[in-house]
Parts: structure tokens; sequence; C-alpha cells
């Protein structure tokens, strides 16, 4: 049988492929939306085990002593040369290819905070080392924002090595 202009002139031609599409389509519709019923069942079966998790975690917390969670430090202070040591350890720098280039005086904000700003800089590092170093500072500590990062090639001769200046900020209620 072949198929020819004249052919799909013919409007029975077309009252069979319409259908035959349409309901293709259908059913290609209806899996998709089986499909996406079951995700979302998955999706609240572990939302509601998550929420249990929560619960049964509160409750062991409130028999330890622990009365107001709001108040549970999840994220610790930002202090300086120390800090910046553990994100150079988080980011498997060593030590002696960081530096503290300059600490700027805090100032005093409307707020009553304090904002502090300091700078680093990273000799001969690769880049994924600078990328995991200024998450690792940024999930790790209160308040702290990488501000500014330059990047240039570094005068080692290695493939992937760089120098890094990385500029950051962070708050604190008291001096």
């Amino acid at each position: 049988m072949d198929i020819d202009k004249t052919m799909l002139r013919r409007p029975s031609v077309w009252a069979v492929i319409i259908p035959v599409a349409l309901g293709i389509w259908g059913i290609h519709s209806t899996v998709n939306m089986l499909r996406s019923q079951e995700r979302a069942q998955r999706q609240t079966e572990e939302t509601k085990e998550v929420c249990r998790n929560a619960q049964s975690i509160a409750s062991i917390m409130k028999r330890l002593g622990r009365k107001k969670l709001g108040e549970t430090p999840m994220f610790k202070s930002y202090d300086r040369v120390t800090s910046a040591r553990q994100c150079a350890r988080g980011a498997l720098i060593p030590e002696s290819k960081m530096q503290r280039i300059e600490s700027f005086d805090p100032k005093l904000t409307k707020d009553k905070t304090w904002l502090f700003r300091e700078s680093y800089k990273l000799n001969g590092v690769k880049l994924l080392q600078i990328a995991k170093f200024i998450d690792f500072a940024e999930r790790s500590f209160d308040s702290l924002n990488c501000t500014q990062v330059t990047i240039y090639p570094a005068r080692v001769k290695r493939k992937d090595a760089w120098d890094a200046t990385i500029s950051l900020q962070y708050v604190k209620k008291q001096l």
C-alpha cells in the first residue's frame, strides 16, 4: 500500500489516523500520570517518615534536657584564622598554601551588629580546592559570605595550579 497525496486527501483516511493518534497520545498521558502519582505517593511516605524521625529526635533531645530546640546552634561562629584553617583543611589545602592578607576593622551596623571583613590568599591550589574552601566556609559558619574571589594562574608550572584571593565577610552580635 503506497501513501500518496491523493490518499491523504480522502476524509476516510483521516477518520482513521486522527482517532489512532489521539488514542496513542491518551495512553501515553495516562501512563505518565500513573508514574507521577506513584512518585508522589513515595515522596509523601518519605516525608511522613522524616517527620516521625524528627519527632523522635525532638523527644530524645527533650529527655536529655534541651527544652528550647530553636536555640540549638546549627552553625558555628566564625573565628578569624582558626576558622580559615578549618576551611583549608576541609578543602584539603595545606596551611602553607594559605595566608591571611588583611583584616579590616569591624564596623558597627544599623542593627547594632558588627560587620567583619577578611581576605585570604591561596597559593598554587586547584580550582576544585578553591570552590571547596568557599563552600565549606559558607556552609559551616553563621552569617559568613564570600564577597569576592579573584583567580589567576600560579607561577608554578603545574597543570591546574591557581592562586586565589578570597574576601569574606561575616556578622557578629558582640565584640
